[in-house]
């Protein structure tokens, strides 16, 4: 029997599950030892004495999560979905309308077309259900899917974090055709994220372009 390698995204759906696995079992251990603790400390126990400033008190560490290169990982739908009504499409359609026609008052075909591919290719996108994916930044790049984009073509990154609207992962890349990705955060901790991907790229504030903004104001 040959046995099928796992891809990148089975190894790290594998992560996020032995971590839920270890969290749930460091919960009952936990509840355990205190129903132990309650079970034969008398009632009458003297209180435990609080350390003072003169005792020698080590602080522990946070522990090291990195499994296989992964730093950290978390799973999602790949996209929002918002509800949208026969009112939503009829705004959409009127705001790039006037995008198109103001393109064409001032002469410039290049952005008309290219506001009309948006308007099609955004159609057809939202008529799909999003798929869930598993994300990651591991010691060699962050991982979307299946996907991985290396460091070495990432040139910064910048968190969008706005609640409770905005919360996204921006990285500029290096590739004129693809000058940006955008990652949905969900449930991941920014400020871990952010500590995860400073240890490879830098940080760098990015702005919301005008299609970000237009993505943005009409939830797509």
């Amino acid at each position: 029997m040959t046995h099928t390698p796992q891809t990148r995204e089975e190894m790290i759906k594998e992560f996020l599950e032995e971590e839920r696995a270890q969290d749930a079992a460091a919960h009952v251990d936990d509840a355990q030892a205190t129903d132990a603790k309650e079970e034969h400390t008398p009632a009458d126990a003297a209180p435990l004495a609080l350390p003072s400033a003169t005792d020698d008190v080590s602080e522990v560490g946070d522990e090291d999560i990195a499994d296989d290169g992964v730093l950290i990982a978390w799973q999602g739908p790949e996209f929002e979905v918002y509800e949208r009504d026969k009112q939503w499409y009829i705004a959409a359609a009127v705001v790039l309308l006037l995008i198109v026609t103001y393109a064409v008052i001032i002469n410039s075909p290049i952005m008309a077309i290219t506001f009309i591919l948006i308007g099609v290719v955004g159609y057809i996108y939202l008529q799909k259900d999003p798929r869930d994916l598993v994300f990651a930044v591991t010691e060699q790049g962050v991982v979307v899917g299946d996907e991985l984009f290396h460091f070495d073509d990432i040139e910064s990154f910048w968190i969008f974090y706005e609640p409770p609207h905005t919360y996204m992962l921006s990285l500029a890349m290096r590739n004129r055709i693809l000058p940006h990705v955008h990652i949905p955060l969900h449930q991941v901790d920014p400020v871990e994220l952010r500590e995860a991907l400073m240890n490879f790229v830098p940080e760098e504030r990015q702005e919301m372009n005008i299609i970000d903004t237009i993505e943005r104001l009409l939830h797509i």
